[in-house]
Protein backbone atom coordinates (compact mmCIF):
# COMPACT_ATOMS: atom_id res chain seq x y z
CA UNK A 1 0.00 0.00 0.00
CA UNK A 2 1.59 3.45 -0.83
CA UNK A 3 0.87 6.45 1.67
CA UNK A 4 1.62 10.44 0.84
CA UNK A 5 4.66 11.28 2.14
CA UNK A 6 4.86 14.88 3.90
CA UNK A 7 2.84 18.03 2.37
CA UNK A 8 0.31 17.86 -0.62
CA UNK A 9 2.71 18.22 -3.39
CA UNK A 10 4.15 16.61 -6.88
CA UNK A 11 4.43 13.43 -5.39
CA UNK A 12 2.02 10.67 -6.04
CA UNK A 13 -0.68 11.17 -3.45
CA UNK A 14 -1.84 7.50 -3.55
CA UNK A 15 -3.05 4.50 -1.26
CA UNK A 16 -4.59 1.01 -2.28
CA UNK A 17 -7.76 2.77 -4.44
CA UNK A 18 -5.98 5.91 -5.27
CA UNK A 19 -6.75 5.77 -8.98
CA UNK A 20 -4.12 8.31 -10.47
CA UNK A 21 -1.60 11.02 -9.48
CA UNK A 22 -2.64 14.83 -9.66
CA UNK A 23 -1.00 18.23 -9.55
CA UNK A 24 -0.83 20.21 -5.95
CA UNK A 25 -3.92 21.73 -5.44
CA UNK A 26 -3.27 25.87 -5.17
CA UNK A 27 -4.81 27.60 -2.71
CA UNK A 28 -7.50 30.18 -2.70
CA UNK A 29 -6.28 34.05 -1.20
CA UNK A 30 -7.84 33.86 2.23
CA UNK A 31 -10.61 35.98 3.15
CA UNK A 32 -10.57 38.20 6.20
CA UNK A 33 -14.08 36.48 7.43
CA UNK A 34 -14.11 33.69 8.81
CA UNK A 35 -16.88 31.64 6.51
CA UNK A 36 -19.11 29.61 7.65
CA UNK A 37 -19.49 25.60 6.56
CA UNK A 38 -21.64 24.63 3.54
CA UNK A 39 -24.72 23.42 4.06
CA UNK A 40 -26.70 24.74 1.45
CA UNK A 41 -29.93 22.68 0.89
CA UNK A 42 -29.76 19.39 -0.80
CA UNK A 43 -30.78 19.85 -4.45
CA UNK A 44 -34.19 17.32 -5.32
CA UNK A 45 -32.84 14.55 -7.38
CA UNK A 46 -34.51 14.87 -10.70
CA UNK A 47 -32.31 13.04 -12.83
CA UNK A 48 -31.87 8.97 -13.20
CA UNK A 49 -29.11 6.55 -13.27
CA UNK A 50 -26.54 6.60 -16.63
CA UNK A 51 -25.71 3.05 -17.12
CA UNK A 52 -22.09 3.60 -16.71
CA UNK A 53 -21.33 7.36 -16.06
CA UNK A 54 -18.05 6.64 -15.88
CA UNK A 55 -17.74 6.89 -19.91
CA UNK A 56 -19.50 9.76 -20.10
CA UNK A 57 -17.15 11.41 -17.18
CA UNK A 58 -14.09 9.92 -18.87
CA UNK A 59 -15.24 11.77 -22.54
CA UNK A 60 -16.05 14.94 -20.84
CA UNK A 61 -13.19 15.46 -18.06
CA UNK A 62 -9.92 15.53 -19.09
CA UNK A 63 -8.08 14.47 -16.25
CA UNK A 64 -10.27 12.21 -14.36
CA UNK A 65 -8.60 9.37 -13.67
CA UNK A 66 -8.90 5.46 -14.42
CA UNK A 67 -8.97 2.94 -12.07
CA UNK A 68 -5.62 0.56 -11.48
CA UNK A 69 -4.44 -1.59 -8.88
CA UNK A 70 -1.53 -0.53 -6.80
CA UNK A 71 1.57 -3.11 -5.91
CA UNK A 72 0.55 -3.81 -2.31
CA UNK A 73 1.31 -5.98 0.81
CA UNK A 74 -0.97 -5.63 3.95
CA UNK A 75 -3.49 -3.04 3.33
CA UNK A 76 -6.45 -2.08 6.66
CA UNK A 77 -8.97 -3.28 3.55
CA UNK A 78 -7.78 -7.28 4.13
CA UNK A 79 -10.52 -7.85 6.68
CA UNK A 80 -13.57 -6.63 4.52
CA UNK A 81 -12.52 -7.99 1.21
CA UNK A 82 -12.24 -11.35 3.29
CA UNK A 83 -15.66 -10.86 4.53
CA UNK A 84 -16.59 -10.58 1.31
CA UNK A 85 -14.26 -13.59 -0.18
CA UNK A 86 -16.60 -15.70 2.51
CA UNK A 87 -20.07 -14.21 1.49
CA UNK A 88 -18.92 -15.39 -2.18
CA UNK A 89 -18.33 -18.71 -1.24
CA UNK A 90 -21.45 -19.13 1.32
CA UNK A 91 -19.53 -19.17 4.31
CA UNK A 92 -21.16 -15.80 5.04
CA UNK A 93 -24.83 -15.06 4.65
CA UNK A 94 -24.15 -11.23 4.85
CA UNK A 95 -21.79 -7.98 4.73
CA UNK A 96 -23.01 -4.72 5.70
CA UNK A 97 -21.70 -1.67 5.15
CA UNK A 98 -22.04 1.74 6.74
CA UNK A 99 -21.31 5.12 5.58
CA UNK A 100 -21.38 8.29 7.67
CA UNK A 101 -20.61 11.53 6.02
CA UNK A 102 -22.02 15.19 5.18
CA UNK A 103 -24.73 16.38 2.40
CA UNK A 104 -22.91 14.15 -0.15
CA UNK A 105 -23.95 11.37 1.95
CA UNK A 106 -27.79 13.00 3.15
CA UNK A 107 -29.13 12.98 -0.45
CA UNK A 108 -28.67 9.13 -0.45
CA UNK A 109 -27.44 9.59 -3.99
CA UNK A 110 -23.37 8.13 -4.45
CA UNK A 111 -24.63 5.62 -1.80
CA UNK A 112 -27.24 4.26 -3.55
CA UNK A 113 -25.12 3.93 -6.92
CA UNK A 114 -22.59 2.22 -4.50
CA UNK A 115 -25.45 -0.10 -3.24
CA UNK A 116 -26.77 -0.77 -6.46
CA UNK A 117 -23.59 -2.00 -7.87
CA UNK A 118 -22.07 -4.00 -4.75
CA UNK A 119 -25.66 -5.48 -4.47
CA UNK A 120 -25.74 -6.33 -8.38
CA UNK A 121 -22.51 -8.12 -7.89
CA UNK A 122 -22.92 -9.82 -4.08
CA UNK A 123 -26.58 -10.09 -3.50
CA UNK A 124 -28.65 -7.90 -2.21
CA UNK A 125 -29.91 -7.62 1.35
CA UNK A 126 -31.89 -5.07 1.64
CA UNK A 127 -31.47 -1.14 2.70
CA UNK A 128 -30.14 -1.52 6.29
CA UNK A 129 -30.10 1.68 8.76
CA UNK A 130 -31.65 5.01 8.12
CA UNK A 131 -31.67 8.59 9.59
CA UNK A 132 -35.03 8.71 11.71
CA UNK A 133 -37.97 9.85 9.77
CA UNK A 134 -38.07 13.06 7.42
CA UNK A 135 -35.39 15.30 8.46
CA UNK A 136 -35.08 16.65 4.59
CA UNK A 137 -38.02 17.03 2.90
CA UNK A 138 -36.55 17.50 -0.67
CA UNK A 139 -33.86 14.09 -0.07
CA UNK A 140 -35.40 10.96 -1.29
CA UNK A 141 -34.45 7.61 0.12
CA UNK A 142 -33.31 4.85 -2.93
CA UNK A 143 -36.46 2.69 -3.00
CA UNK A 144 -38.16 3.77 -0.03
CA UNK A 145 -40.99 6.27 0.41
CA UNK A 146 -41.29 8.09 3.68
CA UNK A 147 -44.41 9.65 5.27
CA UNK A 148 -45.16 11.34 8.24
CA UNK A 149 -48.61 12.34 10.37
CA UNK A 150 -48.61 14.68 13.30
CA UNK A 151 -46.30 16.98 14.80
CA UNK A 152 -42.67 15.92 14.06
CA UNK A 153 -39.32 18.06 14.89
CA UNK A 154 -36.09 17.32 14.28
CA UNK A 155 -32.50 18.13 15.70
CA UNK A 156 -28.84 18.42 13.91
CA UNK A 157 -25.92 17.86 15.45
CA UNK A 158 -24.96 20.63 13.30
CA UNK A 159 -26.64 22.68 15.21
CA UNK A 160 -24.67 23.55 18.15
CA UNK A 161 -27.81 24.65 20.24
CA UNK A 162 -29.65 21.56 19.74
CA UNK A 163 -30.06 19.24 22.65
CA UNK A 164 -29.95 16.23 20.78
CA UNK A 165 -29.63 13.75 21.83
CA UNK A 166 -27.44 12.15 18.71
CA UNK A 167 -26.35 9.08 17.69
CA UNK A 168 -24.60 7.31 14.58
CA UNK A 169 -27.55 9.23 12.25
CA UNK A 170 -26.27 12.53 13.70
CA UNK A 171 -30.43 13.42 13.64
CA UNK A 172 -32.99 13.20 16.16
CA UNK A 173 -36.57 12.88 15.16
CA UNK A 174 -38.64 13.77 18.44
CA UNK A 175 -42.37 14.61 18.89
CA UNK A 176 -44.68 15.02 22.41
CA UNK A 177 -47.72 14.30 20.50
CA UNK A 178 -50.45 11.48 20.74
CA UNK A 179 -50.57 9.71 16.97
CA UNK A 180 -47.65 11.03 15.51
CA UNK A 181 -46.35 8.61 13.47
CA UNK A 182 -43.82 8.03 11.01
CA UNK A 183 -43.93 5.12 8.02
CA UNK A 184 -41.27 3.66 6.04
CA UNK A 185 -42.62 1.67 3.29
CA UNK A 186 -40.74 -0.26 0.51
CA UNK A 187 -41.01 0.18 -3.23
CA UNK A 188 -38.96 -3.21 -4.16
CA UNK A 189 -41.04 -5.79 -4.56
CA UNK A 190 -39.17 -8.33 -2.94
CA UNK A 191 -40.10 -5.90 0.38
CA UNK A 192 -38.47 -6.78 3.36
CA UNK A 193 -38.10 -9.64 6.00
CA UNK A 194 -36.60 -7.44 9.09
CA UNK A 195 -36.96 -4.66 10.48
CA UNK A 196 -35.22 -2.56 13.32
CA UNK A 197 -35.94 1.27 15.01
CA UNK A 198 -33.41 3.07 17.76
CA UNK A 199 -35.11 4.87 20.66
CA UNK A 200 -34.28 6.92 22.90
CA UNK A 201 -34.80 6.19 26.96
CA UNK A 202 -35.76 8.98 29.31
CA UNK A 203 -37.62 10.37 31.48
CA UNK A 204 -40.61 10.18 31.62
CA UNK A 205 -40.69 9.32 27.84
CA UNK A 206 -44.00 8.42 25.89
CA UNK A 207 -44.53 4.64 24.45
CA UNK A 208 -44.73 3.72 21.05
CA UNK A 209 -46.48 1.25 19.22
CA UNK A 210 -44.22 -0.96 15.99
CA UNK A 211 -45.84 -2.02 13.31
CA UNK A 212 -45.57 -3.81 10.22
CA UNK A 213 -48.34 -4.19 7.07
CA UNK A 214 -50.91 -2.88 9.59
CA UNK A 215 -49.88 -5.68 12.10
CA UNK A 216 -48.97 -4.78 15.61
CA UNK A 217 -45.46 -6.05 16.94
CA UNK A 218 -44.51 -4.34 19.95
CA UNK A 219 -45.54 -1.36 22.30
CA UNK A 220 -42.11 0.21 23.61
CA UNK A 221 -41.87 2.19 26.95
CA UNK A 222 -39.31 4.75 26.21
CA UNK A 223 -39.62 5.97 30.07
CA UNK A 224 -38.79 2.15 31.20
CA UNK A 225 -36.01 1.50 28.81
CA UNK A 226 -32.28 1.51 29.85
CA UNK A 227 -28.84 2.22 28.58
CA UNK A 228 -28.34 4.97 25.48
CA UNK A 229 -30.66 3.38 22.96
CA UNK A 230 -32.82 0.94 22.64
CA UNK A 231 -32.77 -1.30 19.99
CA UNK A 232 -35.75 -3.24 18.78
CA UNK A 233 -35.29 -5.53 16.02
CA UNK A 234 -37.36 -8.44 14.57
CA UNK A 235 -37.69 -11.06 11.95
CA UNK A 236 -41.04 -10.29 10.19
CA UNK A 237 -43.02 -11.95 7.10
CA UNK A 238 -41.23 -12.24 3.85
CA UNK A 239 -42.35 -9.70 1.55
CA UNK A 240 -43.37 -7.45 4.30
CA UNK A 241 -44.07 -3.70 2.61
CA UNK A 242 -44.65 -1.28 5.42
CA UNK A 243 -42.86 0.00 9.14
CA UNK A 244 -45.08 2.20 11.13
CA UNK A 245 -43.68 3.85 14.27
CA UNK A 246 -46.77 5.62 16.02
CA UNK A 247 -46.87 7.59 19.32
CA UNK A 248 -49.62 6.10 22.00
CA UNK A 249 -49.67 9.18 24.07
CA UNK A 250 -48.55 13.08 24.89
CA UNK A 251 -45.05 11.75 26.25
CA UNK A 252 -42.18 12.75 24.85
CA UNK A 253 -40.55 10.43 22.28
CA UNK A 254 -37.04 10.52 20.20
CA UNK A 255 -36.65 8.58 17.45
CA UNK A 256 -33.02 7.94 16.57
CA UNK A 257 -32.91 5.81 13.58
CA UNK A 258 -34.59 3.21 11.84
CA UNK A 259 -34.39 0.37 8.74
CA UNK A 260 -34.98 -3.29 7.46
CA UNK A 261 -33.16 -5.88 5.66
CA UNK A 262 -33.99 -8.99 3.84
CA UNK A 263 -33.06 -12.53 4.89
CA UNK A 264 -30.70 -13.91 1.96
CA UNK A 265 -27.27 -13.51 1.01
CA UNK A 266 -25.90 -10.78 -0.10
CA UNK A 267 -24.83 -6.99 0.97
CA UNK A 268 -26.73 -4.69 3.22
CA UNK A 269 -25.39 -0.63 2.70
CA UNK A 270 -26.57 1.26 4.92
CA UNK A 271 -26.06 5.42 4.75
CA UNK A 272 -25.84 8.12 7.23
CA UNK A 273 -25.57 11.73 6.59
CA UNK A 274 -26.14 15.20 7.86
CA UNK A 275 -26.25 18.41 5.41
CA UNK A 276 -23.44 20.66 6.68
CA UNK A 277 -21.55 18.17 8.81
CA UNK A 278 -18.00 17.41 9.63
CA UNK A 279 -15.78 15.17 12.30
CA UNK A 280 -16.17 18.06 14.66
CA UNK A 281 -19.72 18.27 14.11
CA UNK A 282 -19.24 14.07 15.34
CA UNK A 283 -17.68 15.15 18.75
CA UNK A 284 -21.59 15.94 19.42
CA UNK A 285 -22.55 12.66 19.57
CA UNK A 286 -23.65 10.45 22.81
CA UNK A 287 -20.65 7.87 21.64
CA UNK A 288 -21.94 5.18 24.31
CA UNK A 289 -25.57 5.44 21.81
CA UNK A 290 -23.32 5.83 18.58
CA UNK A 291 -21.48 2.82 19.58
CA UNK A 292 -24.24 0.57 20.41
CA UNK A 293 -25.71 1.25 17.17
CA UNK A 294 -23.07 0.49 15.16
CA UNK A 295 -21.96 -2.54 17.39
CA UNK A 296 -25.23 -3.73 16.37
CA UNK A 297 -24.57 -2.86 12.71
CA UNK A 298 -21.75 -5.52 12.37
CA UNK A 299 -20.09 -4.07 9.53
CA UNK A 300 -17.56 -5.03 7.81
CA UNK A 301 -16.73 -1.62 6.29
CA UNK A 302 -17.22 2.06 7.70
CA UNK A 303 -16.92 4.35 4.89
CA UNK A 304 -16.36 8.09 6.43
CA UNK A 305 -17.22 10.81 3.73
CA UNK A 306 -16.48 14.20 5.60
CA UNK A 307 -14.53 17.65 4.33
CA UNK A 308 -16.13 19.54 2.22
CA UNK A 309 -17.73 21.74 4.88
CA UNK A 310 -14.85 21.91 6.89
CA UNK A 311 -12.47 22.78 4.13
CA UNK A 312 -15.00 25.74 3.54
CA UNK A 313 -13.75 27.22 7.29
CA UNK A 314 -11.46 30.00 6.80
CA UNK A 315 -10.77 29.48 10.79
CA UNK A 316 -10.06 25.72 10.57
CA UNK A 317 -7.71 24.46 13.50
CA UNK A 318 -5.32 21.96 11.60
CA UNK A 319 -4.63 20.23 15.30
CA UNK A 320 -8.31 20.71 16.24
CA UNK A 321 -9.65 19.02 13.11
CA UNK A 322 -6.79 16.18 13.30
CA UNK A 323 -7.78 15.14 16.27
CA UNK A 324 -11.44 15.15 15.60
CA UNK A 325 -11.07 12.55 12.90
CA UNK A 326 -8.58 10.32 15.42
CA UNK A 327 -11.58 10.49 17.53
CA UNK A 328 -13.95 9.11 14.94
CA UNK A 329 -11.64 6.46 13.96
CA UNK A 330 -10.94 5.57 17.14
CA UNK A 331 -14.74 5.70 18.38
CA UNK A 332 -15.47 3.41 15.38
CA UNK A 333 -12.64 0.88 15.90
CA UNK A 334 -13.62 0.63 19.65
CA UNK A 335 -17.43 -0.10 18.66
CA UNK A 336 -16.28 -2.59 15.55
CA UNK A 337 -12.47 -3.91 16.44
CA UNK A 338 -13.01 -6.24 12.95
CA UNK A 339 -14.27 -3.80 10.61
CA UNK A 340 -12.13 -2.21 8.12
CA UNK A 341 -11.92 1.98 7.50
CA UNK A 342 -12.58 3.38 4.88
CA UNK A 343 -11.93 7.46 4.78
CA UNK A 344 -13.29 9.14 1.56
CA UNK A 345 -11.30 12.44 1.17
CA UNK A 346 -13.26 15.48 -0.14
CA UNK A 347 -13.56 16.03 -3.67
CA UNK A 348 -12.96 19.45 -5.45
CA UNK A 349 -15.03 22.52 -4.45
CA UNK A 350 -15.02 25.84 -5.10
CA UNK A 351 -17.01 29.61 -4.06
CA UNK A 352 -17.33 32.64 -5.73
CA UNK A 353 -14.26 35.45 -5.45
CA UNK A 354 -16.95 38.11 -5.75
CA UNK A 355 -20.01 36.85 -3.74
CA UNK A 356 -22.66 39.12 -5.62
CA UNK A 357 -21.66 38.03 -8.87
CA UNK A 358 -24.22 35.81 -10.70
CA UNK A 359 -24.01 33.08 -12.98
CA UNK A 360 -20.79 30.69 -14.76
CA UNK A 361 -19.12 33.75 -15.92
CA UNK A 362 -18.19 34.49 -12.10
CA UNK A 363 -14.75 33.56 -10.66
CA UNK A 364 -14.68 30.17 -9.02
CA UNK A 365 -11.82 29.70 -6.40
CA UNK A 366 -10.95 26.46 -4.46
CA UNK A 367 -11.07 27.56 -0.64
CA UNK A 368 -7.27 26.73 0.86
CA UNK A 369 -8.71 24.44 3.74
CA UNK A 370 -9.65 22.28 1.07
CA UNK A 371 -5.61 20.92 0.60
CA UNK A 372 -5.54 21.37 4.06
CA UNK A 373 -7.85 18.33 4.93
CA UNK A 374 -7.15 16.70 2.23
CA UNK A 375 -3.11 16.85 3.19
CA UNK A 376 -4.67 15.63 7.47
CA UNK A 377 -6.99 12.50 6.27
CA UNK A 378 -3.54 11.06 3.83
CA UNK A 379 -1.30 11.75 6.42
CA UNK A 380 -2.89 10.26 9.15
CA UNK A 381 -4.14 7.57 7.09
CA UNK A 382 -0.74 4.95 8.16
CA UNK A 383 -1.22 6.10 11.82
CA UNK A 384 -5.23 5.35 12.28
CA UNK A 385 -5.15 2.39 10.16
CA UNK A 386 -7.55 3.50 7.67
CA UNK A 387 -7.67 3.08 3.58
CA UNK A 388 -7.86 6.68 2.25
CA UNK A 389 -9.36 6.86 -1.41
CA UNK A 390 -8.66 10.36 -2.59
CA UNK A 391 -12.27 11.69 -4.01
CA UNK A 392 -10.10 15.18 -5.87
CA UNK A 393 -7.61 12.81 -7.59
CA UNK A 394 -9.98 10.61 -9.25
CA UNK A 395 -12.40 13.63 -10.32
CA UNK A 396 -9.39 15.00 -12.18
CA UNK A 397 -7.46 17.25 -9.44
CA UNK A 398 -6.83 21.23 -9.98
CA UNK A 399 -9.82 23.01 -11.30
CA UNK A 400 -12.24 19.93 -11.73
CA UNK A 401 -15.27 21.00 -10.34
CA UNK A 402 -15.24 23.97 -13.12
CA UNK A 403 -15.19 21.33 -15.62
CA UNK A 404 -17.53 19.01 -13.76
CA UNK A 405 -20.12 22.06 -13.73
CA UNK A 406 -19.53 23.13 -17.41
CA UNK A 407 -19.86 19.32 -18.65
CA UNK A 408 -22.95 18.78 -20.89
CA UNK A 409 -24.79 17.54 -19.65
CA UNK A 410 -23.10 18.47 -16.17
CA UNK A 411 -22.13 16.36 -13.90
CA UNK A 412 -21.91 19.25 -10.87
CA UNK A 413 -24.29 21.63 -10.07
CA UNK A 414 -23.58 25.79 -10.39
CA UNK A 415 -22.93 25.93 -6.32
CA UNK A 416 -19.70 24.03 -7.28
CA UNK A 417 -19.99 22.17 -3.94
CA UNK A 418 -23.14 18.95 -5.25
CA UNK A 419 -22.87 17.04 -7.85
CA UNK A 420 -26.30 16.36 -10.33
CA UNK A 421 -27.22 12.32 -10.23
CA UNK A 422 -25.21 11.75 -13.29
CA UNK A 423 -22.09 12.95 -11.55
CA UNK A 424 -22.78 11.32 -8.09
CA UNK A 425 -23.64 7.89 -10.50
CA UNK A 426 -19.65 8.35 -11.85
CA UNK A 427 -18.00 8.77 -8.37
CA UNK A 428 -19.37 6.21 -7.05
CA UNK A 429 -18.83 3.79 -10.28
CA UNK A 430 -15.28 5.31 -9.67
CA UNK A 431 -15.09 4.21 -5.96
CA UNK A 432 -16.50 0.50 -7.12
CA UNK A 433 -14.16 -0.40 -9.75
CA UNK A 434 -11.01 0.66 -7.36
CA UNK A 435 -12.85 -1.20 -4.56
CA UNK A 436 -13.28 -4.22 -7.19
CA UNK A 437 -10.25 -4.14 -8.91
CA UNK A 438 -8.25 -4.37 -5.56
CA UNK A 439 -10.24 -6.99 -4.25
CA UNK A 440 -9.63 -9.06 -7.05
CA UNK A 441 -5.85 -8.54 -6.50
CA UNK A 442 -6.38 -9.68 -3.31
CA UNK A 443 -8.13 -12.81 -4.47
CA UNK A 444 -5.35 -13.34 -6.45
CA UNK A 445 -2.72 -13.35 -3.80
CA UNK A 446 -4.01 -15.78 -1.50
Amino acid sequence: MIFARGRLGPACLAFLLLASCAAQQPAAPPSSAAAPSVSVPLPPADESFAPLATDLMAAMVPGAARPRVIPRNTSPLDPFFADLASLETGVRRRVNIVQIGDSHTAGDVMSARLRELLQQRFGSAGRGWMPPGKPYPTVRHAGLTIQETGRWSYEFSLNQRAAGPFSLAGIAAKTGAAGAALALDTNDERGFDEIFVALRPQQNGGRVRISVDGRDLATIDTGHARGPVEIFRRDVPSGSRSLRVTTLDRKPVTLLGWGTERAMRGIVYDSLGVVGASYLTTLRWDEPAAAAELAAREPSLVILVFGTNEGFRNDLDGASYTEALAQRVRAVRAAVPNASVLVVGPPDAARKTEPRCQGLACNWATPANIALVRDIQITNAPKLGYAFWDWWGSMGGVDSMRRWVRANPPLARADHVHFTTLGYSAVAERLFEDLMANYDAWNRSR
